[in-house]
């Protein structure tokens, strides 16, 4: 009986440490999506702020339209 106890409290640790690998993992990878989204709206923000075309910055900074006009207006810059 003494082993089985044992035995269950080793695979509850596994487990955990299974989950906190994987948390882990998780968080990093969102680390990095919101270190690119960063990235995306300071290109599209210093482009904007050079005048340069709408298509352009939706090509290098691979932001949506909206997102880019959104972003626009904020500064207080025209885009067409």
């Amino acid at each position: 009986m003494l082993n089985y106890t044992y035995k269950c409290e080793v695979i509850g640790m596994v487990l955990t440490e299974y989950d906190e690998k994987k948390h882990i993992n998780k968080e990093k990878q969102l680390s990095r999506e919101e270190g690119r989204e960063e990235n995306r709206l300071e290109v599209a923000t210093a482009m904007l702020k050079d005048k340069c075309s709408l298509d352009s910055i939706i090509k290098y900074s691979k932001l949506t339209k909206e997102k880019v006009m959104s972003i626009a207006e904020s500064l207080g810059i025209s885009v067409t």
